[in-house]
């Protein structure tokens, strides 16, 4: 999931000229809302005109015999066809994936 090279320029050149595809300028920002929903856990985010929204559970479970003092941490991600109706199902659940290792990793680090 990396930018190409163009992209990384373009981006670049424009925010040294203070350009924002949006009309934004330089360090305006969008309108932020978040939503606490009434099933726990769960919030929707709104951000200019993107939406999120997001679930977590947890589960007490007993942690692997090599390692007793260390918990476990899964991370699911899930995008739907709402985010893009031009995604396709099966490069979707591909990057879906990469996401999971990657914040997995990063996680990781801590």
């Amino acid at each position: 999931m990396e930018s190409s090279l163009n992209n990384n320029t373009f981006v670049l050149e424009a925010l040294k000229k203070g350009h924002r595809i949006d009309g934004r300028g330089i360090y305006d920002h969008r309108e932020i809302s978040i939503k606490h929903e009434k099933t726990p856990g769960s919030v929707e985010v709104q951000l200019g005109k993107s939406r999120v929204h997001a679930v977590t559970t947890c589960q007490v479970v007993r942690p692997y015999p090599d390692r007793p003092a260390e918990g476990q941490l899964t991370i699911t991600l899930e995008l739907t066809s709402l985010c893009d109706p031009s995604f396709d199902t099966v490069a979707n659940k591909q990057a879906c994936t990469e996401l999971e290792v990657m914040i997995s990793r990063q996680l990781d680090k801590l």
